[in-house]
C-alpha cells in the first residue's frame, strides 16, 4: 500500500463560505497602491496577484467614488431628543407610540415594556 504525504496550508484571516479570503479595507488600500505602481493593466495585474477582476474593479470604483480615499464616508451623528413623561406605572396617563425604520408601529402605556420590546426586536 502506498502512503500519500500532504500538506494544508490554511491563511489566517477571514474566508467566506466557498473559500474565498475576505481582505480589509487597509489591505486593498495596499493591493490597489501596488497595482497603480506596477503599469500592467487590470488583468494582467489579476493574473499575477492572484484576484479577480470583478473585486479589483469593484474597489478601483470604490476608491475613485470616494475620492481616492477607500474609506466609508463618514455618516452625521444621529440626533436624539430626551423625552420626559410625567406618569407613573401605577397610573400610566400616556398612549406612547414608537415607529421603527422599517415601519413597524408598537404601541403601549408602558415606557420600560416598549423598551424591552424594542431591545428584544432588535436582538
Amino acid at each position: 500500500m502506498e502512503s500519500i504525504e500532504a500538506e494544508v496550508c490554511v491563511e489566517s484571516g477571514k474566508s467566506d463560505r466557498q473559500g474565498r479570503r475576505i481582505r480589509g479595507t487597509a489591505e486593498w488600500s495596499s493591493i490597489l497602491d501596488r497595482y497603480d505602481s506596477s503599469g500592467l493593466t487590470q488583468a494582467a495585474f489579476c493574473a499575477r496577484e492572484g484576484l479577480r477582476f470583478g473585486t479589483l474593479v469593484a474597489w478601483l470604483g470604490r476608491r475613485r467614488k470616494n475620492g481616492g480615499n477607500l474609506s466609508e464616508p463618514e455618516l452625521p451623528e444621529p440626533k436624539f431628543h430626551e423625552l420626559s413623561l410625567n406618569s407613573t406605572p401605577d397610573s400610566p396617563s400616556a398612549n406612547l407610540e414608537v415607529t421603527l425604520t422599517d415601519g413597524t408601529v408598537l404601541r403601549g402605556t408602558q415606557a420600560r415594556e416598549l423598551a424591552d420590546l424594542i431591545g428584544f426586536l432588535r436582538a
